[in-house]
């Protein structure tokens, strides 16, 4: 049986030893919880680089081991108001994602399917509705740009002990301009360092990022450095190119624990 929360406060979710959650967050339209969910996360972000954003998320674990995270992320300076959710299997792997959001000021939907290794992306844009076929493997994740969540799925994939690089690939679509991602994206993700920080663990993962340019055979590069707790649940992150993000309360982490964008 399907059970709304949408008028339930969320004053009463906190975490031992784990980030605080606003009292005051906004729940997607796309959330949703069934019987055995559990709220696992709820958590502001602030994304401050060329323009200022803002992404509040929340993350409900399935009795199945996996997870679905919903955001809606709202940006003042370049007005825009998207909503996203992504899901994701016991072994951390996307299955599906949804988005609204608009493309010049049409309202758009958009869907993405798995099965591995195929994958469809479906675009409502107005009256007006296309298919795009993908390819997602064992390695792929989902993203839905401009969200910052959908990387932070990453870190799931690493613990404390990881020393090695593993690459990842990504298809995705954005929801507020008309770009897809296909395959030809990548990144190469490691954990750079574990710090204690009072009493919670921290996890420093390096995201190197390259993506299809648009001139012919173009590829720009960026770095990414995540912020986790034990929990993997997102505290922070910084970008080679300037762009930082703050859960709030967090703001002190890329000071304190600088930055690395060696690979």
């Amino acid at each position: 049986m399907r059970t709304s929360l949408l008028l339930l406060p969320l004053l009463w979710v906190t975490f031992a030893s784990a980030p605080v959650v606003s009292k005051d967050i906004e729940r997607s339209a796309l959330f949703a919880m069934n019987d055995g969910d559990v709220l696992e996360d709820a958590g502001v972000f602030t994304v401050m680089g060329r323009s200022t954003r803002t992404e509040v998320f929340e993350t409900v674990r399935h009795p199945d081991g996996g997870w679905t995270t919903t955001s809606i992320i709202t940006n003042a300076d370049q007005p825009y108001r998207v909503e996203g959710r992504w899901r994701y299997d016991a072994d951390g792997r996307s299955t599906a994602a949804r988005g609204t959001g608009a493309y010049d000021g049409v309202p758009v939907e958009v869907a993405i399917a798995l099965d591995r290794p195929s994958a469809v992306i479906t675009v409502d844009v107005g009256d007006e509705q296309r298919t795009i076929d993908a390819t997602c493997g064992a390695t792929c994740f989902v993203d839905l740009s401009p969200s910052v969540m959908a990387m932070f799925a990453i870190t799931r994939q690493f613990d404390a002990a990881t020393t090695d690089t593993r690459r990842y690939q990504w298809i995705g679509q954005a929801l507020h301009a008309d770009f897809t991602l296909l395959e030809g994206g990548g990144s190469d993700v490691h954990v750079h360092a574990v710090h204690a920080y009072e009493d919670t663990e921290i996890l420093q993962v390096v995201f190197e990022e390259s993506l299809p340019g648009d001139a012919p055979d173009e590829t720009v590069r960026a770095s990414f450095n995540l912020y986790v707790d034990s929990n993997y649940r997102p505290l922070a992150f910084i970008s080679s190119g300037g762009t930082v993000g703050h859960r709030a309360g967090y703001e002190f982490i890329t000071n304190v624990f600088p930055p690395s964008f060696e690979k």
